[in-house]
């Protein structure tokens, strides 16, 4: 990924728990800063990562933002 002209960011990951290919019925508002949205995948609640906004924040003076799942 990059951000800018001079600027490039990776996306790290302990581990995948699946891969899932499906439209998604957002159900709800973010539950914390750098959740973009819930929403019911294959029957289960799930939080949407807001990618732009936990790198935005990390690179460009914010806080670190760790999400937990």
């Amino acid at each position: 990924m990059s951000v800018g002209e001079t600027q490039q960011v990776g996306l790290a990951v302990d581990r995948i728990l699946d891969i899932v290919e499906q439209s998604i019925d957002i159900k709800g508002a973010a539950t914390q800063e750098g959740i973009s949205c819930c929403a019911v995948i294959q029957g289960q609640v799930t939080e949407i990562l807001d990618v732009n906004s936990v790198i935005g924040n990390n690179l460009f003076g914010g806080k670190q933002m760790i999400v937990n799942s």
